[in-house]
């Protein structure tokens, strides 16, 4: 194997003009997944109605829980495999790509196996109430879509393997052509043959496949730099280090997943004491469910940053130019907090826009939506900052520093899920958001200027080897 172009940039290339050129597919290719969900939700909330609308939000929690197992494999590997390529070790990108590969699909099966045999005391545990017209809904939406969260883990793992070769464009495409198919396929069921929410599902397992195939054929064709060596290339050390560098992100996802949870179950218990005459905790949660599309728009945006930035600072980091490294994050930095900014106004200026978007028929979800949105989002703006930084310090080798950042949202948040609430009922629930938010936001940032002073203390002592050694070869 030999290192091509598109890797060689990453150690050479202008930094803010790499980042926007590796960022624009990796982020147009994460929107596209958040794209089956969304577009899910606009033709269920628009066509369908509000309890099935509801039934989309309600098994997000297990959404999470596939990312998060995801993460441990995809992120850990990514890690690895720009190291490796950094370090020109090629023999050992070839054994972490097979591991990856053979642990992705064992896993793609048992999450297929356990979301589609118990489904409905998921659906449950996720808040919704048995023998609800949600519960029905969400149980027939989620037993579907447990095979395509199978083939979601698959191609989110393909799309890793592609991405840390630096070649972001076809990652980006096979995730973008599986959601243009689900819009296609959206219409046709939903509107056409009237198959209701069902159709949705349907729609988003045959696109998910499609991505999966075409991202096989990458592989399949020998575009990679990387080969599959077999069943036995597998190495249970390896893929317990590779699960060590990925612990953050997934530590991150597991804690989303719990605190999705709660939040589901307070929306549930509060909303039906306060907003019984509209809707009860159906309507909340709801309300509570674009939101937190949006914020996964938010999210996975930042992440599309965060994809591009991860093999530059890995790649750099095991080349050994640490200067490179930190003006590549605080490059990264600055392009995520514009975009967070742009997504944070709408929401507080404006917060109608995303309702409308999503269920123009229902006025009593629009209105408590928009005091939801604006009262539990006031600090989400800082959600990519935190996230970039959780990533930087996973992309340098650092999982136990990253794991920190990572968590400490939830750490915050779970506390306020339980405590607040009891205070302030409904309010507490959504006020919860934002005092996590302030909190944890205090910690990442100290922990991050410390990082960024390592990195400065690296790249002096970097720079001085280099200057003894130029100064003996001048002798």
């Amino acid at each position: 194997m030999n290192e091509n172009k598109t890797t060689e940039r990453m150690g050479s290339a202008k930094i803010l003009p790499l980042i926007i050129t590796m960022s624009i597919p990796a982020v147009f290719g994460n929107l596209a997944n958040v794209m089956y969900n969304m577009v899910d939700r606009i033709f269920v909330g628009n066509y369908v109605g509000t309890d099935a609308l509801g039934a989309i939000a309600v098994v997000l929690p297990l959404n999470n829980a596939t990312n998060a197992i995801s993460f441990f494999i995809n992120t850990g590997g990514a890690a690895l495999l720009a190291i490796s390529f950094g370090q020109k070790k090629y023999d050992m990108a070839d054994k972490v790509y097979s591991n990856i590969r053979i642990a992705a699909i064992f896993i793609a099966l048992l999450i297929a196996s356990i979301y589609s045999i118990f489904a409905r005391p998921l659906v449950s545990l996720c808040g919704a109430v048995p023998g609800t017209d949600m519960f029905n809904y969400a149980v027939a939406y989620q037993t579907i879509t447990s095979f395509g969260q199978s083939f979601t883990f698959l191609n989110m793992n393909q799309a890793t393997v592609i991405r840390s070769e630096g070649n972001t464009k076809y990652a980006s495409f096979i995730s973008i052509i599986g959601a243009l198919l689900n819009v296609a396929l959206d219409t046709l069921f939903i509107l056409v043959f009237k198959f209701g929410l069902e159709g949705a599902a349907l729609a988003t397992l045959i696109s998910q496949i499609t991505s999966v195939f075409f991202g096989s054929l990458y592989f399949l064709r020998k575009k990679s730099m990387v080969k599959f060596r077999g069943i036995k290339s597998f190495d249970i050390k390896l893929i317990i280090k590779i699960a060590s560098m990925g612990i953050a992100p997934s530590i991150f996802q597991i804690m989303a997943t719990v605190t999705n949870f709660l939040m589901n179950n307070s929306l549930r218990t509060y909303g039906d004491i306060e907003l019984s005459s509209i809707g009860g905790g159906d309507l909340a949660i709801s309300a509570f469910g674009i939101i937190m599309t949006v914020e996964q728009m938010m999210l996975s945006t930042a992440m599309g940053i965060n994809q591009a930035l991860q093999p530059i600072q890995g790649y750099n980091y095991g080349k050994g130019d640490y200067k490179r490294v930190k003006e590549t994050t605080l490059t990264g930095q600055v392009v995520v907090f514009v975009i967070c900014l742009a997504f944070w106004l709408i929401m507080m200026i404006k917060p109608e826009f995303y309702y409308y978007l999503f269920s123009s028929n229902d006025s009593n979800l629009i209105t408590y939506g928009i005091h939801a949105m604006r009262t539990s989002k006031k600090l989400v703006v800082f959600l990519g900052y935190q996230t970039l930084v959780s990533f930087f310090f996973t992309s340098i080798g650092k999982p136990q520093i990253a794991t920190c950042v990572s968590i400490s949202r939830q750490i915050f948040l779970i506390p306020s899920l339980i405590i607040l609430p009891r205070l302030f009922g409904l309010e507490g629930v959504l006020n919860s958001n934002p005092v996590s938010d302030f909190c944890s936001l205090i910690v990442v940032t100290s922990i991050y200027i410390n990082g960024l002073h390592k990195l400065d203390k690296k790249a002096s002592l970097q720079s001085e080897i280099e200057k003894r050694q130029y100064t003996i070869k001048a002798c």
